[in-house]
């Protein structure tokens, strides 16, 4: 006599959901010494695709031009930032866990601080992936 063995039923597997691209991390870091730039401009890029991990400051606030530093792979992002925020110079450094991009500002900024900090509206996260 012959055994018949039935397959397992077919069972359907979902694709796996794209996950969401981690925020990018920032740093900010104020080299000008105008009290609460660096909060105001956390707060003006904070957003779902945007996260300010660190506020610092660079003494004794002498830092000229302000300039955004970043890691390798957030190229594409840095340069996205920079034109967010007026064309800051950027600067491409060794990984550093902290952060993903550091934004130095630097006096330059002393002279358009309200036009740089009112760029975007807050939340706002255009430009990034």
């Amino acid at each position: 006599m012959s055994t018949v063995v039935a397959a397992p039923p077919e069972v359907a597997v979902a694709p796996p959901a794209a996950a969401e691209p981690a925020p990018l991390r920032i740093e900010i870091s104020n080299g000008n010494g105008i009290a609460g730039m660096a909060a105001r401009t956390a707060r003006l890029l904070e957003g779902p695709q945007l996260k300010v991990v660190r506020l610092s400051n660079v003494r004794p606030f002498v830092v000229p031009l302000s300039r955004i530093e970043y890691h390798q792979p957030q190229q594409q992002a840095a340069r996205a930032l920079s034109e967010r925020l007026g064309g800051m110079q950027l600067v491409a450094q060794p990984d550093d866990r902290r952060s993903d991009v550091r934004i130095i500002l630097g006096r330059d900024l002393r002279r358009v601080a309200p036009s740089v900090t009112a760029a975007q509206p807050a939340g706002s996260s255009a430009g990034f992936p």
